[in-house]
C-alpha cells in the first residue's frame, strides 16, 4: 500500500487529492486499487502514513527524549534580542568578560531586579547564565565588572548623547534608583521629628483629657487645654494623633518588609532568622576564601 498524491489545476486555484492504495496482481497484469481518499485529513497525518507505509517507525516525542531540566528562557531571551536590537553590547565596550557579565547584569535588573548575590543565584536557573558565559561567575565578579563599568562610563554617556540628543531636544532624568550617601539623611530626619510632634501632641492630649473632671496631677498640669480648647476638639486631636501614628507604623513596616524580600538584606527576616546579609552559607558558597573571611569577623 502507498498515498498517491495528484494535482489538478482549476483557473487559479490548485487542488491535490491524496488517495490511499494498493497493487492487486490479477495474473500478468498489475491494477491498481483505490481503498480510501484522505484528503480531508491534515497534512501531518497524510505525511505520516506515507512514512510509516514507506517502512519508518514513528515514535512520539516523548519517548525519544528524556528531559532532564527545563530552564525559563522566554522572558531573558526577548530582553536578550531587545538589546541586541538597541546595540547595548557595543555600547557598553569591546567584547569580553566584563562585557558580558554587565550586559548579564542589565538583563537581570530587567526581569528581576535583586541585589548581586541574588542575581548571580536567579540567573543560573535559566538561560541566561549559559548564554552569556556567567554560569560560573560569584559577586567578586560582578562587582569587578560594575568597576569595569565605571571606568567607561564618561564614554557610554557620550555615544548615548551622540545617539540620541539634538540641539533643542528633551531630556528625562530617572530618579526612581535614587539613593542617598553620607552619615546624614534629611528627608529620615524630617520624618523622625514629625512621628516625635505626633507622639508629644498625643502624650500631652492623653493627659489632658485623663484629667478631666478630676483632680489628678495631669490634670493640674494639663487641665487648661481642656478649657482652652473644649473637650470634643481635645478629644478629636487626640484620635487624629492616634490614626496618623497608626499609619505610619503600618507603612513602615511595610516598607521594611518590602525592601527586605527586593534586596535580600535581612532588614526584617534577621529579627526571626538572626542573620544579615548574607549568611554563613552564602559566604561559604559565593566568595572566594569565604572561610578564611569568617574566621576574621569571628
Amino acid at each position: 500500500m502507498h498515498v498517491a498524491t495528484t494535482t489538478r489545476r482549476y483557473k487559479d486555484t490548485v487542488y491535490h487529492t491524496h488517495l490511499l492504495r494498493r497493487s492487486v496482481r490479477e495474473g500478468t497484469k498489475v491494477r491498481k486499487e483505490t481503498l480510501a481518499n484522505l484528503s480531508h485529513l491534515p497534512d501531518e497525518a497524510i505525511e505520516a502514513i506515507r512514512r510509516v507505509l514507506g517502512g519508518e517507525s514513528l515514535v512520539a516525542a516523548s519517548e525519544a527524549f528524556t528531559i532532564l531540566r527545563s530552564r525559563p528562557h522566554g522572558h531573558v531571551a526577548a530582553v536578550w534580542a531587545q538589546a541586541r536590537a538597541l546595540g547595548l553590547a557595543a555600547l557598553l565596550g569591546p567584547a569580553c568578560a566584563e562585557r558580558d557579565m554587565a550586559l548579564a547584569l542589565v538583563i537581570a535588573r530587567v526581569c528581576r531586579p535583586g541585589s548581586k548575590l541574588a542575581t548571580t543565584r536567579w540567573w543560573a536557573d535559566t538561560t541566561l547564565a549559559a548564554d552569556l558565559g556567567v554560569a560560573e561567575a560569584g559577586t567578586d565578579a560582578v562587582y569587578a565588572a560594575m568597576d569595569w563599568l565605571s571606568d567607561r562610563q564618561d564614554g557610554i554617556e557620550a555615544r548615548l548623547a551622540a545617539r540620541h540628543l539634538a540641539p533643542g531636544g528633551l531630556v528625562l532624568f530617572d530618579l526612581s534608583g535614587s539613593y542617598v550617601e553620607g552619615r546624614h539623611n534629611q528627608l529620615a530626619a524630617t520624618a523622625y521629628l514629625a512621628l516625635f510632634g505626633l507622639l508629644l501632641i498625643e502624650t500631652i492630649t492623653g493627659f489632658a483629657l485623663d484629667g478631666i473632671g478630676g483632680a489628678q496631677p495631669a490634670g493640674m498640669i494639663f487641665g487648661w487645654l481642656s478649657d482652652f480648647l473644649g473637650p470634643q476638639f481635645l478629644r478629636l486631636i487626640h484620635h487624629l494623633c492616634m490614626w496618623f501614628i497608626l499609619a505610619i507604623a503600618i507603612f513602615h513596616i511595610y516598607s521594611c518588609v518590602l525592601v527586605d524580600h527586593l534586596e535580600k538584606n535581612g532588614l526584617m527576616s534577621s529579627i526571626f532568622t538572626g542573620y544579615k546579609f548574607p549568611t554563613r552559607e552564602e559566604v561559604l558558597e559565593s566568595r572566594d576564601g569565604g572561610a578564611e573571611l569568617l574566621e576574621e569577623l569571628e
